[in-house]
This record gives C-alpha cells, structure tokens and sequence, in this order.
C-alpha cells in the first residue's frame, strides 16, 4: 500500500504534493514523461490511516476519490476529490482547466 500526506482534507481540499523530477532524456520522451506521470496511480493511504484514496487516470487527465474514509461523516465514499490534473512534458503537476471553472 502506498502512503502520502494528506494536507487538508477540511472541505473536501486534498493537498497532494508529488515531485516528479524528470531527467534529460525524459523531458524530450513523451512516453517516459507518460509512465513517470502513472505513478501516481492507484490506492493511497494516508500516515493516519484514516482515509485512502484512488488516484486514475480518464481522458488523459488525473483525478481522485475517496474510497474509504475512518469518519464516514467527513464525507461519503466516492467523493472526488482531485480533478483535472494533467503531468506536463517538462514533469510539473497543472490543472488542465482553470479553477474558476472547477
């Protein structure tokens, strides 16, 4: 099981810092770029143990949802919590439409 830390899950706002720091040859290399992007993939819990959350990939964009919550009353399983993100060829996290139209 993977783990990260989980910034602010007040409101529904997750903090998700992931640090993908590409080499050379792999900012020139969209398929590279590609698999360092999906490994962010998958079921994450956080340091607590008090929520774990999918992160997948749909139509080239990232998102996340809570698949298991410890205070059920924070917020229901299925919940998204991340939405439109997409990893650029140079290895930054972005959102792939601005936040006022989130």
């Amino acid at each position: 099981m993977k783990t990260f830390v989980i910034g602010c899950l007040c409101c529904l706002g997750l903090s998700l810092a992931v640090s993908a720091q590409p080499n050379l040859a792999m900012a020139h290399c969209p398929r590279a770029a590609a698999e360092t992007a999906d490994a962010i993939l998958g079921d994450w819990l956080d340091d607590k143990q008090t929520v774990r959350i999918r992160v997948y990939r749909e139509h080239g964009q990232y998102h996340a949802k809570i698949v298991w919550l410890k205070d059920a009353s924070i917020a229901p399983a299925g919940t998204q919590v991340l939405r439109n993100l997409r990893h650029d060829p140079a290895g930054k996290w972005k959102p792939s439409v601005s936040p006022a139209s989130i």
